[in-house]
């Protein structure tokens, strides 16, 4: 039986009028992950979304429920990044990974 795994990208989002040159995830790196990774991939990549972009609680919402639907978060640290990936990279509140 294949394993399966989610990867949540976190990284940034290209956003139509800022500079290209910014790294974002590209079709070469989910590629690359696909060869590699001895699994069924499924990517829950925050930069495709059709949800509107002006709510923020929803924006926020629909993030959080990727990360914690994820089996690994994978973040692209190769320039600085903003809040929402930081956010995204933090581990779950304590009581949430608490052993019992």
């Amino acid at each position: 039986m294949t394993k399966q795994l989610a990867i949540y990208l976190a990284g940034n989002i290209q956003k139509g009028h800022e500079d290209k040159s910014r790294l974002v995830w590209t079709q070469s790196d989910l590629d690359f992950l696909e060869q590699t990774v001895p699994a069924k991939l499924t990517f829950l990549n925050p930069a495709l979304r059709s949800d509107d972009l002006s709510d923020q609680r929803s924006v926020f919402g629909r993030d959080m429920l990727q990360v914690y639907s994820s089996d690994l978060v994978l973040v692209d640290a190769r320039e600085r990044r903003g809040l929402g990936v930081g956010e995204d990279a933090s581990p779950p509140p304590s009581d949430m990974g608490a052993k019992k």
